[in-house]
């Protein structure tokens, strides 16, 4: 590195500057063909003359470049190698006398420096810093049924159910994927008769949650919205393509008002309501 950036630095060379050094003497452009006076052939008596022929225009031109930079790095060689021989007096240290050797070389082989090479050397390619692994994290998995997309609704409501929530005795969803698991489910409702007890229930693969809604936890009227934690059940496999079901009094008549129900990832033990 140091050697590289020393004789880039006697040549008078910057790093911009390499680029335009390294580029090859263009070739001159060519001289349009004359119009053939005649179609039969014309021996001329001196064959064609290939590119890679020593007598080619192309390597006459690449010899004049190379005998110009011999001409130009020689002399700066010779001066740096006697700096080098007398800086070196006595007790040269082995990284002086490794770039005394690679200078004779250089002169040896031509005198012409790789200036690729240097340019290669002083401006190394840094590969990207690896980025550490993600660590692993939790999946969170939350579900909202809606009425809208359950796949029946009881009793049958006269019109499409609102999006805000739906009178209903019961509701069936289809559960596209729920993976194996512990799972808490929260009811969201407005209750029909704010002095009516409804009992609730939902059922999973082959599970069974019960609540009763009595006056305590009923709502005013069927346009105020409360929270009721129905409990946790835990799929000991994946449950997608299970149907739940959510009954609230009785299947043919409206008990209850349901908003959505949401299925999420247990975070806690489950706990008595």
């Amino acid at each position: 590195m140091k050697t590289s950036r020393l004789l880039l630095t006697v040549f008078g060379i910057s790093n911009a500057c390499l680029v335009h050094a390294q580029t090859p003497v263009p070739a001159p452009a060519p001289v349009p063909a004359a119009a053939p006076v005649s179609t039969a052939p014309v021996s001329t008596g001196s064959p064609a003359v290939d590119a890679s022929s020593p007598d080619s225009r192309l390597r006459q031109l690449e010899t004049i470049y190379q005998q110009q930079l011999r001409s130009r790095h020689i002399p700066l060689l010779g001066k740096h190698l006697t700096e080098l021989q007398q800086a070196g007096r006595g007790a040269p240290t082995p990284a002086l006398q490794a770039e005394i050797v690679r200078v004779q070389s250089v002169i040896t082989a031509g005198g012409v420096v790789d200036l690729t090479a240097a340019a290669r050397e002083l401006n190394p390619a840094v590969p990207a810093p690896a980025l550490p692994p993600m660590p692993d994290r939790p999946r969170r998995m939350t579900l909202m049924l809606t009425p809208s997309l359950a796949q029946s609704i009881m009793p049958v409501p006269e019109s499409s159910a609102s999006p805000v929530g739906a009178s209903i005795g019961q509701l069936t969803w289809k559960l596209d994927a729920l993976p194996a698991g512990e799972y808490d489910l929260v009811l969201h409702y407005a209750s029909v008769l704010a002095d009516a007890e409804v009992p609730v229930s939902v059922e999973l693969a082959g599970q069974k949650l019960t609540q009763t809604l009595d006056a305590a936890k009923a709502t005013k009227d069927g346009k105020n919205f409360r929270l009721l934690r129905l409990g946790q059940i835990k799929l000991d496999q994946d449950a997608s393509g299970s149907s739940l079901v959510l009954t609230a009094g009785t299947a043919d008549k409206p008990s209850l008002i349901v908003r959505n129900l949401v299925i999420s990832r247990a975070t806690k033990k489950p706990v008595d309501n």
